[in-house]
């Protein structure tokens, strides 16, 4: 059972549908498929690894029509979203939806509205957030295999992740080390932890929400918990500009002196066998 969402237009309005087509053939991350009985358009949001599914059907598609206004018109065109994934990673889709609802003047239906409506993200959001609980509640089972982490950081999270592209390739020329996240659940508790790797004499830029750092030195690999290298260095660690608050960066004026205080400093090192490494794909906020 996923996430629908049913597109409309004023009755007075023309819609050509290739120009609907050519919309979706213009974002990266879509492809189509064609059959007798419809047009599926997917939408993969790579840098999040999610994605929404558009359905151009013959047949209608939409539940309680007839109590619907009759001003508007059914396109037989809907989206399905997988009510199994964070908050920020629907965010993200439901922005792309927003921009294709507004280019052609559309609206939008789904069985948690009274009526049809205008795309206005924060509705759509409510009634996304909504039906993810209710479904949790129905099908705990399918929830089982997940991870929860709280959803503000959770949103964190994903937020980096999806300007992670765009972060390395501003900081390219500047030589500063944009890392991926790695998530650990502890094997007592099964908490999720979020890490990064920083290699000794790297620029390297910290996310707010880190938990653990895995810093290289040589051969030598060990893995320190974040807010104690802030204790010791964090003068050092400068605020990313134009980025998520509280994320910092280190750059060429900290290097060397981070280095000394690495070696120098007495850290309780985390034990990395008392976790186990997540997939992303695990993670579901709260």
């Amino acid at each position: 059972m996923n996430f629908n969402l049913y597109f409309f237009k004023d009755r007075s309005v023309s819609i050509d549908i290739q120009k609907v087509f050519g919309f979706f053939e213009q974002i990266d991350g879509c492809s189509f498929e064609y059959t007798d009985e419809k047009v599926t358009i997917i939408y993969e949001e790579r840098n999040l690894n999610t994605k929404a599914i558009f359905y151009l059907t013959k047949r209608l598609a939409v539940p309680n029509i007839y109590k619907l206004n009759p001003k508007y018109a059914n396109l037989n065109f809907h989206v399905e979203i997988d009510p199994m994934i964070p908050d920020f990673k629907a965010l993200v889709l439901f922005k792309m939806m927003a921009s294709f609802a507004h280019t052609f003047d559309l609206y939008v239906y789904c069985e948690l509205f009274e009526n049809i409506l205008s795309f206005k993200i924060d509705t759509v959001v409510a009634a996304y957030t909504y039906f993810k609980k209710a479904y949790k509640q129905l099908k705990k089972e399918e929830f089982e295999n997940f991870h929860y982490i709280d959803k503000e950081k959770c949103d964190a999270i994903f937020e980096y992740i999806y300007e992670i592209v765009r972060l390395q390739l501003y900081y390219k020329d500047e030589n500063i080390y944009v890392p991926k996240i790695s998530f650990l659940a502890s094997n007592l508790t099964d908490e999720v932890y979020t890490a990064i790797e920083w290699t000794e004499d790297t620029k390297t830029i910290f996310p707010s929400f880190i938990d653990f750092v895995y810093y290289k030195s040589g051969s030598e690999v060990k893995c320190v918990k974040y807010k104690e290298i802030k204790n010791v260095g964090e003068k050092y660690l400068n605020e990313l500009p134009g980025f998520m608050k509280d994320t910092k960066v280190l750059n060429d004026s900290g290097v060397k002196k981070m280095k000394k205080i690495m070696k120098k400093a007495k850290f309780n090192l985390v034990n990395t066998s008392a976790y186990k490494l997540l997939n992303e794909s695990e993670i579901i906020d709260v």
